[in-house]
């Protein structure tokens, strides 16, 4: 993996996929209790490490001021050159519960903004998507949707209120697939998303 900083570009992910015959559904309506918070903060180019050290201590903060005595892990960084290409900086967030789930929040750096704004808005991501008790957070919940639908048997999530991309990965499935979507309040601004996939199979495996 390589990363790339704006304006100049040039990350590169190497990704390996094995295949299935079929997906299976998803079940993931339980969040579970926080197990721990893990940062990855990091630098690249022309960048002081302190930068990185500064997000983490930042978001740290944050977190256990907004959440009491979780157990937090932080990864502090330079990008070695080979990893990177130009400069630039950025911290990434997850959370881990105690059923499996994975809610995250990220930020990039940019000279505009000083590096506890960064720090901040990633952690006021993974607070806000925390506290509302969501399995996964707003940034997953749309990611979700074309697999459900293409899977075999009914999945199901429980989510914070439906982002626009959400509605228009719904919506889209929808009219392309012939199935049918059901959004079900459950209180608190919070929602099960339901379907019955159409269990679409890979015709080249037996």
């Amino acid at each position: 993996m390589r990363r790339g900083y704006y304006p100049k570009g040039g990350g590169e992910v190497v990704l390996k996929v094995t295949p299935v015959k079929h997906l299976t559904p998803l079940e993931l309506v339980e969040r579970g209790d926080i197990a721990g918070v893990h940062i990855y903060s990091y630098v690249a180019g022309q960048l002081p490490n302190r930068m990185s050290e500064e997000m983490a201590k930042w978001a740290e903060d944050e977190i256990t001021k907004e959440l009491g005595p979780v157990k937090v892990s932080k990864v502090v960084k330079r990008e070695p050159e080979a990893a990177a290409v130009g400069t630039g900086s950025g911290i990434f967030i997850w959370a881990e519960t105690s059923t499996g789930c994975l809610l995250a929040g990220n930020c990039n750096g940019s000279k505009q903004k000083p590096t506890h704004e960064v720090a901040s808005e990633a952690a006021g991501m993974i607070v806000s998507g925390l506290k509302t008790g969501a399995a996964v957070d707003e940034h997953l919940q749309d990611q979700l949707i074309i697999f459900m639908a293409l899977a075999k048997g009914r999945s199901r999530y429980l989510s914070g209120p439906l982002s626009l991309h959400t509605q228009t990965a719904i919506y889209v499935c929808e009219q392309i697939l012939g199935l049918k979507f059901e959004v079900t309040s459950v209180g608190e601004g919070n929602v099960i998303v339901q379907c019955d996939g159409i269990g679409f199979e890979n015709a080249h495996l037996s």
